[in-house]
């Protein structure tokens, strides 16, 4: 009789389950790792063998090695029914346990005595291990970042033979820290989450219950908001502005406090590039004439860091000036005078060619890099010799580009130069 044909009756009427996994009768092999344990289930919910008085059936156990001990519940060799559950799949389940094993191969099968002419079942190879290997020990990245998910994933396998495990206990450490233990899958991986508190070169250690120890070193660091940038550069009363700010290195979904002067702040999730982005009105013009607008990570937490810019609200209802830089008028107010850093420069106007500005006092508004004398925001009147005057130093970089604003207290008079810094 052929193979096949002689296992039939057992193919037919049962279907084998590895702890709660269908397996087919061929591909089914039982690999144990000592000191765990498994379920395998015979499911028969269509077979016409089901609570026939002939039909219990025993499982039995080969064994290379005598000395060996796998303990099955039930025993091995006793008879179970075979009876029809009317709520879920009839089945019947042995559990396998290998307690102190040594390593080596059996073979499982089962047999149905009281049917007459029933044939045993096909054997199922079965191999106990108990020394293995980590094979690999890697993760996504080795840099990874305060309060953030992390991922490691390991492969261990048998010393011997090098074949994948499954069902192997793995204990977890990260920076002296316990982790939850995992247990490797069929193909013998098994991956573990953390996140990280502290900063500097952290250890994620694993060790499999053989003994065998695997590490990784990873730096642990912050991100950072590496761009802010503000569109358009100058801003209308009245109008929008779109505020953009770029966390490196680049992740999805890390959140960015996003503020501009007067109006409500806004927490904006980053898109897989690293950039958020939110929308502002300027409903007012602030006191100093710039908004101030910023970016922050970690808002309110360690690690909190913040870019912040400035930018001018202009009203288009007040009259300008004409502003002297040093002994040269500015003709033109939107040309970009070009100033060394460093240096005292002279900010000035004159009355007499700005009608209506001799009875009112002003004061100069400075953007970040600039520094004053009188200070930014203290309001002087016209000097005997017809002039408004501040002296300027710059020590923002070689390339900035930098704006201020003289302003008279009422804000009937405003105006606002734009300074490039150079070499």
């Amino acid at each position: 009789m052929p193979k096949y044909s002689q296992y039939s009756t057992w193919r037919a009427n049962f279907r084998p389950h590895l702890d709660g996994v269908r397996r087919r009768w061929d591909d089914l092999v039982l690999k144990l790792v000592a000191g765990e344990s498994c379920e395998l289930t015979l499911e028969f919910d269509e077979s016409y063998l089901t609570d026939d008085p002939e039909s219990p059936i025993a499982l039995h156990c080969v064994l290379d090695l005598l000395e060996n001990n796998i303990e099955f519940s039930p025993p091995e060799s006793q008879l179970v029914e075979l009876i029809r559950d009317p709520h879920t799949f009839s089945s019947v389940t042995w559990n396998l346990s290998t307690g102190q094993a040594q390593h080596g191969s059996f073979w499982i099968y089962f047999s149905m005595p009281g049917y007459s002419g029933m044939p045993d079942s096909p054997r199922l190879a079965g191999m106990i291990f108990n020394d293995f290997v980590i094979e690999s020990l890697t993760s996504p990245d080795l840099k990874i970042f305060v309060g953030e998910l992390s991922r490691a994933d390991i492969k261990v396998v048998d010393r011997d033979s090098g074949l994948a495990m499954g069902n192997v206990s793995i204990r977890w450490t990260f920076a002296g820290q316990q982790l939850p233990s995992t247990q490797t899958r069929d193909d013998g991986t098994a991956s573990i989450q953390f996140v990280p508190t502290s900063l500097g070169g952290q250890f994620l250690t694993a060790t499999v219950q053989s003994g065998s120890e695997e590490s990784l070193v990873f730096t642990v660091g912050y991100r950072e908001v590496a761009e802010l940038s503000i569109f358009p550069s100058e801003v209308t009363l009245g109008s929008t502005v779109v505020v953009k700010a770029r966390v490196l290195p680049s992740i999805e979904g890390k959140e960015v406090l996003l503020r501009y002067t007067g109006e409500a702040d806004q927490r904006v999730p980053t898109n897989s590039d690293g950039w958020a982005s939110a929308v502002f009105t300027a409903n007012h013009v602030p006191t100093d004439h710039f908004a101030t607008v910023s970016a922050t990570v970690y808002a309110g937490q360690a690690g909190e860091m913040t870019l912040v810019k400035k930018v001018w609200v202009k009203d288009p209802a007040v009259r300008g000036i004409t502003l002297w830089v040093n002994e040269s008028p500015l003709l033109l107010p939107d040309i970009v005078v070009k100033l060394k850093p460093g240096k005292e420069q002279f900010i000035r106007f004159l009355v007499g060619v700005n009608e209506g500005s001799a009875d009112k006092d002003f004061a100069i508004f400075l953007d970040d890099g600039i520094s004053s004398t009188p200070l930014p925001g203290n309001y002087q009147f016209v000097n005997e010799n017809g002039w408004f005057n501040w002296a300027v130093i710059l020590s923002a970089p070689v390339g900035a580009r930098l704006a201020l604003v003289v302003a008279s207290r009422d804000n009937t008079f405003v105006q606002r130069m734009l300074i490039e810094v150079i070499a």
